[in-house]
């Protein structure tokens, strides 16, 4: 009888599923773009929890806890992002390897003091463009389709989060 750590299980079934993952993605050949707004998912979700991970301090072997890898973000990239020691360093390694959400990082990570509602943010700009983007390309221009522009349901950060928030208020 082998005995497992819950940290062991953990990592091998997030290999089983990368390993998955990886079989879909490979057999979806030319059609695995069809696919690229799931991943995009997953890549948004593990970059928003490695970033809180960085800022909270968190050791990096929990930094990865629950994260899938993807086509674009592998176990050992998941890694490394893991072991970075700041959103800074996060963002950089997304734009050496050219994350498609590197460029979304990029602006706030390099301030002083990132903030953190503006990052994901950022993100889900992010995510929503390409899924949006995704979307025609597969489903063609159809009138009235899709949205003109992605992302109009999401809130504007200067707006939720600028100094005025108040002042439109009634009074």
């Amino acid at each position: 009888d082998v005995v497992a750590s819950p940290r062991a299980l953990e990592i091998a079934i997030r290999r089983r599923a990368g390993a998955r993952i990886r079989l879909i993605a490979h057999w979806a050949g030319p059609r695995t773009a069809f696919l690229a707004p799931l991943f995009d998912d997953d890549d948004r979700r593990a970059l928003r929890a490695l970033i809180r991970g960085a800022v909270a301090h968190t050791p990096a072997a929990e930094r990865t806890a629950g994260l899938l890898p993807t086509p674009a973000l592998p176990m050992r990239a998941l890694d490394q992002l893991a072991a970075q020691p700041d959103i800074a360093s996060i963002a950089a390694l997304c734009t050496i390897w050219r994350h498609p959400f590197a460029a979304a990082l990029g602006a706030e990570a390099s301030r002083q003091h990132p903030d953190l509602f503006l990052i994901e943010c950022a993100l889900d700009r992010a995510f929503a463009r390409r899924a949006v983007a995704a979307a025609r390309e597969r489903l063609g221009r159809r009138e009235g389709a899709l949205a003109e522009g992605p992302g109009e349901a999401l809130p504007d950060p200067e707006i939720v989060h600028g100094e005025d928030v108040g002042a439109t208020e009634p009074e």
